[in-house]
């Protein structure tokens, strides 16, 4: 019996070209970071399990940087 426990990533839809890591942080907290290039209305995957790594309660942003 196979047990179902969610979600493991969550996808990430671009409107433009995109080329650098995407970053996920909380607050001043490096979360998750990976390459990223893709061109317009492709999606990427982020992993939900980075989320787990926040400590607190704060937003995570999400950024992609050069």
């Amino acid at each position: 019996m196979q047990t179902i426990t969610g979600m493991d990533s969550m996808q990430i839809s671009v409107n433009t070209p995109v080329n650098g890591q995407l970053v996920a942080r909380s607050g001043s907290q490096l979360l998750w970071s990976a390459p990223i290039k893709s061109r317009p209305v492709r999606r990427a995957l982020f992993p939900l399990e980075a989320i787990s790594k926040s400590a607190s309660d704060s937003d995570i942003e999400l950024t992609i940087e050069a």
